[in-house]
């Protein structure tokens, strides 16, 4: 009879935990408000699996593109490059990606500007001609007089060419990198971001940016980067610029 008893005390215990846990779950719902996304949205994805102290924006991974609506406000997610996570994925952890359009969108709006039709870049300040030696020591004097100026297109092209002139006009590997030894970070990264992002299109198309700036080419993480160049190839393939 005891034995009885103990297992008709655990089955009532049982019943009460299941029944707290779905009044807990409707209230959940109840409250839930649940933001629904359009395909093709950036979205970041919140990485519930991170623990201990993190700093909030660790926490959230992207940017994707809402790939796929699987109803319900259950989403498949593409990367920059195109690659589909299998795993879908809720919106409760999902939020939209930089609304203000910085750096990425704002970078890759620039990619898609068509006007003016007709532009004319600022030309090479070097010629071609010359030894690599000189072609660098004339681009680094070259932008250290237009960092004097406030003239966003002039210090964009003249980045261009000397990440043209590192990633093309180098003989080899070793002279390349004594060339970048030479250079701050600041001035690597944004010539080396800029040349590959506007390789295709070339200087034309850095004349038609509205809103492209060094800051954000180095507000720009690893995968919004190399999702740019991408779009670049895939915006201006096939096309004469």
């Amino acid at each position: 009879m005891l034995t009885g008893r103990v297992t008709e005390d655990r089955l009532m215990t049982q019943d009460a935990i299941y029944e707290a846990q779905q009044q807990q779950k409707q209230r959940h719902d109840e409250n839930l408000v649940r933001i629904f996304y359009k395909i093709g949205d950036l979205v970041l994805l919140y990485k519930s699996q991170l623990r201990g102290k993190k700093k909030l924006q660790d926490r959230w991974k992207g940017p994707y593109y809402i790939h796929e609506d699987l109803g319900n406000g259950v989403y498949k997610l593409r990367t920059l490059q195109g690659d589909i996570l299998k795993t879908p994925v809720n919106s409760e952890r999902l939020k939209l990606y930089n609304q203000r359009m910085e750096p990425y969108q704002s970078i890759l709006k620039d990619l898609l500007q068509t006007t003016p039709v007709e532009v004319t870049p600022f030309p090479l300040p070097y010629e071609p001609n010359m030894k690599p030696e000189r072609k660098f020591e004339i681009l680094c004097d070259a932008l250290n007089r237009i960092k004097h100026f406030n003239n966003r297109l002039l210090l964009l092209v003249h980045l261009y060419y000397l990440g043209r002139f590192l990633e093309k006009e180098t003989e080899s590997s070793v002279q390349r990198n004594y060339f970048v030894r030479q250079l701050t970070a600041h001035y690597r990264t944004s010539a080396t971001r800029i040349f590959y992002i506007f390789e295709i299109p070339g200087a034309k198309q850095i004349m038609r940016t509205k809103k492209t700036n060094v800051s954000l080419l180095r507000e720009l993480n690893t995968q919004e980067y190399q999702g740019l160049v991408l779009q670049a190839s895939e915006i201006f393939n096939g096309v004469e610029n």
